[in-house]
């Protein structure tokens, strides 16, 4: 899918940019999705999004979930070492 591929590659970018910030609460927050995201496994992420959220009555057809989930999972991994 390289649709997952782009928009992982600009969410990562935007990562490693609020990772290399002057602001103390932006490097927090990006640094947090990073390791919050991976140090968890695609399969969990993808069953949240898919079908954890519609349970809280967020409904997404599930081809949408599993671009929404690879595209999380894509973009810490070029912010991680910023």
């Amino acid at each position: 899918m390289p649709t997952t591929v782009v928009l992982g590659f600009i969410l990562g970018t935007l990562c490693a940019l609020a990772r290399n910030s002057r602001l103390g609460w932006l490097r927090a927050v990006a640094g947090g999705y990073v390791e919050l995201i991976r140090n968890t496994p695609l399969l969990i992420q993808a069953y949240f999004l898919i079908f954890g959220l519609s349970s809280a009555g967020l409904t997404m057809p599930i081809m949408a979930g599993a671009v929404l989930a690879l595209v999380i999972n894509i973009a810490p991994t070029g912010a991680r070492g910023a």
